[in-house]
């Protein structure tokens, strides 16, 4: 049995989720380029509902999730995903500017390379609000770990790459999901081989260069929510 085929076998109280799936792809550290040997692979999916769910009384789903000893995966209602998406949020624009190669081919995924096809129409200046909330989360987590047994080191690494993925949104208009110039330095900090006032003090200069980069950002101030609808509506 496949990962993927162990995820909808889990989720025995939606035997219809497997043929409305329209995108599944990884996330987390194998779409970042980040993976250790050790490294579990994380799906995420997009999902539209069954109509009786929409047009009739059944009601709809807003997400469903696998843990382990199943792989790690969330399956995303299709409106919230889009909703969520349109906000910049971090977690879910890595699905639409992942690798092709990281994305899981289905029956279905012809309108999930569709939606991938309008990933630009997303973007906005919202997504400074989005990632660098995610940043400042993440440098909490990696002070606050201190006082549990030690510095958490994985979540510095995430907020220094968030900030540079906002710097280069807001210059090149591009979501660099994939880390290739940086891979290796990235590694290194979460391997502890930084102090923690020298993790710090990268993620507030990087936070600083992303808020530079958005005053003069090719991004428009809002997301192309009607582009969006009409492929929802197509």
């Amino acid at each position: 049995m496949t990962p993927i085929d162990k995820v909808y076998a889990s989720i025995t109280d939606a035997p219809w989720l497997r043929r409305n799936t329209l995108l599944m792809t990884k996330v987390g550290s194998h779409a970042y380029n980040l993976a250790g040997p050790s490294s579990d692979v994380d799906l995420t999916g997009v999902a539209y509902p069954e109509p009786e769910m929409v047009l009739g009384l059944k009601p709809s789903f807003q997400q469903r999730s696998t843990k382990a000893p199943n792989p790690d995966c969330t399956i995303f209602e299709l409106r919230k995903f889009l909703s969520c998406a349109l906000d910049g949020n971090p977690a879910f624009l890595d699905p639409l500017f992942c690798r092709d190669e990281d994305a899981v081919r289905s029956e279905t995924s012809i309108m999930g390379w569709n939606l991938r096809s309008l990933r630009q129409s997303f973007l906005s200046q919202k997504m400074t609000n989005a990632y660098l909330g995610y940043a400042q989360s993440q440098i909490k987590r990696f002070v606050n770990g201190k006082a549990t047994g030690g510095l958490n080191y994985k979540s510095g690494m995430h907020a220094i790459r968030a900030c540079r993925v906002l710097r280069r949104a807001h210059s090149e208009g591009v979501v660099e999901v994939y880390r290739g110039g940086d891979r290796d330095e990235l590694i290194a900090i979460r391997s502890g081989t930084m102090t923690q006032e020298a993790v710090l003090r990268l993620a507030a200069y990087e936070e600083q260069l992303a808020k530079d980069a958005e005053k003069r950002s090719v991004l428009p101030k809002e997301p192309d929510d009607a582009t969006v609808n009409d492929w929802c509506m197509d």
